[in-house]
């Protein structure tokens, strides 16, 4: 059976790791400041996996036992009606140091897949970024990870660990004193020995039976120039490095956060948001793009009758202008808006988005992140930077979302963002009284505000130099519009907002201010979570054994099967019989031989394709022997060497016969000159 079930991987293995998945277009959020759960797509509490006496607690109030409250709270909470004293905690993880026995410990989440149950792969974005913060374990963690003994009377006894293993230098292990491993007194001692790294691995592959623990490990990918978190708040990042990947065929599911120090850590983490690298173009000169669906609508006078502004495909050209656009006109507050809406496509907020608009009238917009938040883009960032949108002429906003989404994460970073509006929102009742004071009634019904839409962007990853990029419709001229609001005041500011900006008090944003980091909580605060798991089981080295146990089982297997073999042939040529007999029982034993030197070409050829496609993983060059003409290629010679080893061995048995000598099996296949 061990040969049979390797004879299937030949044939089904050009298909095992293909996915089929329709990605989603946008980041993906895996942590929000005060959230209670990992955001969707992500696995539930009770599904976190990792090394032994790890720990993770998520944000707690004590308001949450109420359900009823719960969900009351999670409803009103974007208007502030109800206080969460958690909105601002991090998650917390307790990730113990690495074993005696092994190179590391961890802690394991998952992507489970958006509603369609279609996979997200987490090698399809470029970046993570991450605010960290590590934070010294207690005495009694060091005790209970078996770090510290303790005699009978409470002194200490002895570090489980090697001197040699701390980088620490000119300390005495031995004469340590129980009360000074207060490892946040010996800050140095300790940060030192956290080693903090970031991988994505393949749950199929880390559970597949056929692959040994060396080749899992290659398939073992490492997120680049991670930035070490330290004992203060820092938004570490990291490079998601595609040239590394191996095979675009794997799937790579599982988010590891590993700690290769020898001493256990608690790793605090804020907002964490993996980052595709290319824009999302949602609209291009007036049409959809990339499966987006126009919601826009226009407000007839019977309010709750909404007709579409344009019919579908219809495009307007500015006079004098080549670009196709959609014209919007609007005769009352609020009547014209640009919706557009994908269905599970974008998840988590970009760190920008981009329009390009010609206002004719008035050019204060709003904008809205789906049904989540919305912002008067005047007077909630476009005062703060001192920029402002021209009017009769076509330019292109950009806008800091990140900053945006920032001042509210619990429920911006949920992963369920399907859609983005701009709108405007002038105050044309207004304007039409002042209009019919001044040139009378006719001409106040008949004024009408006019502004033309073109594109409309989602810069996933926040341009790296917004003020010098060029504009893609005239390589003469900067992209991004950068005019002052108020002309005494500072200049136009299109950078994206660091942390550094938030924690200085004089560049706050009144109207939507950003607190800096998460809140420094203490141990008891994070103790008295009822959303956390401990995990007990050390799933990596259950896997491991497990791994172990099939192997030595298959070779048991193999063991007895051989030993069958041994007895079927001691029983049919046994020496002094009748030479009939030993004749017609030569065609059982050739039968047998050959099903026994299939079998063994099999495994021989299976041999060496695994050699030459490790080499191929190695050398990263697929380019000579692409993956489906190998399979192809190894499939005949199997047929071909089955056929001929037959012949070969029907030879040597009608020899065997007539001289009675016992030819080794080995030595007719070594004498091949073309293994």
């Amino acid at each position: 059976m061990r040969i049979a079930s390797k004879i299937v991987i030949v044939a089904t293995l050009c298909f095992l790791y293909t996915k089929a998945t329709t990605d989603i277009i946008g980041n993906l959020a895996f942590y929000g400041r005060g959230q209670r759960h990992l955001p969707n797509y992500w696995n539930d509490i009770k599904d976190i996996k990792g090394s032994n006496h790890a720990k993770v607690f998520f944000p707690f109030n004590d308001s949450d036992d109420n359900s009823t409250e719960g969900a009351k709270r999670e409803e009103a909470a974007s208007s502030n009606d109800i206080v969460d004293v958690a909105r601002n905690y991090p998650l917390v993880l307790y990730i113990p140091g690495r074993p005696k026995n092994g190179n590391y410990s961890s802690i394991v989440f998952s992507v489970i897949g958006n509603d369609k149950e279609e996979p997200i792969e987490l090698t399809s974005f470029h970046k993570i970024k991450s605010e960290m913060k590590i934070v010294p374990p207690r005495v009694t963690d060091l005790v209970d990870d078996g770090i510290v003994e303790l005699n009978e009377d409470g002194s200490f006894k002895n570090l489980g660990i090697n001197p040699e293993d701390l980088n620490h230098e000119n300390i005495d292990l031995q004469s340590i004193d129980i009360n000074n491993l207060d490892l946040s007194k010996n800050i140095d001692l300790w940060e030192q020995n956290v080693d903090i790294r970031l991988f994505f691995e393949s749950e199929e592959i880390n559970n597949d039976p056929e692959y040994t623990k060396e080749e899992i490990l290659l398939y073992h990918f490492e997120i680049d120039n991670f930035e070490q978190p330290t004992t203060r708040w820092k938004e570490c990042k990291g490079d998601i490095n595609k040239s590394k990947i191996i095979s675009s065929n794997i799937l790579y599911s599982d988010f590891v956060i590993r700690n290769y120090g020898v001493l256990p850590v608690y790793l605090y983490i804020g907002n964490t948001i993996f980052l595709k690298k290319e824009p999302t173009v949602m609209v291009k000169e007036g049409k959809n793009q990339n499966e987006f669906q126009n919601w826009s609508w226009h407000k007839s006078q019977n309010s709750a009758n909404k007709t579409a502004t344009y019919y579908e495909g219809e495009q307007y050209k500015y006079p004098g202008d080549d670009k196709g656009c959609v014209k919007f006109v609007s005769k009352e507050d609020g009547d014209a808006a640009y919706y557009v809406h994908i269905d599970g496509g974008i998840s988590a907020p970009p760190e920008g988005v981009s329009f390009r608009v010609r206002p004719m009238n008035d050019s204060t917009f709003k904008f809205k992140i789906d049904n989540k938040k919305e912002f008067n883009l005047t007077g909630e960032y476009l005062v703060h930077r001192n920029c402002k949108i021209p009017i009769e002429e076509e330019t292109e906003v950009l806008v800091d979302v990140r900053s945006l989404v920032y001042s509210d994460p619990k429920f911006m970073l949920m992963n369920d963002i399907n859609g983005f509006w701009v709108q405007q929102i002038s105050e044309i009742k207004a304007k039409k009284n002042i209009t019919e004071k001044l040139h009378g009634k006719e001409a106040a019904e008949a004024y009408e505000e006019v502004f033309y839409f073109y594109d409309f962007i989602l810069h996933n990853t926040y341009p790296e130099d917004p003020e010098n990029e060029m504009d893609p419709y005239d390589p003469t001229k900067k992209r991004y519009v950068k005019q002052k609001l108020f002309e005494d005041g500072d200049e136009c500011r299109l950078t994206l907002e660091t942390h550094e900006d938030w924690e200085d008090k004089s560049k706050t944003n009144e109207a939507d201010p950003v607190i800096a980091w998460p809140d420094d909580i203490d141990f008891d605060t994070v103790f008295k979570s009822k959303h956390s798991i401990i995990i007990t089981v050390d799933d990596l080295d259950d896997e491991n054994k497990n791994n172990e146990n099939k192997n030595n089982e298959n070779k048991n297997n193999e063991n007895k099967n051989n030993e069958n073999d041994n007895t079927n042939n001691n029983s049919t040529s046994k020496p002094g019989g009748d030479k009939n007999k030993t004749e017609d029982s030569g065609v059982i034993t050739l039968n047998s031989i050959n099903t026994l030197i299939t079998a063994t070409l099999m495994t021989l050829l299976l041999v060496e394709w695994n050699i030459l496609f490790k080499n191929q993983i190695i050398t990263g060059d697929y380019s000579k022997t692409p993956f489906f003409k190998l399979c192809l290629g190894l499939y005949k010679r199997i047929l071909t060497r089955s056929v001929n080893a037959e012949n070969v061995v029907r030879q040597a048995s009608r020899a065997n016969a007539s001289e009675g000598e016992d030819h080794n099996f080995f030595q007719i296949v070594n004498s091949n000159p073309n293994p």
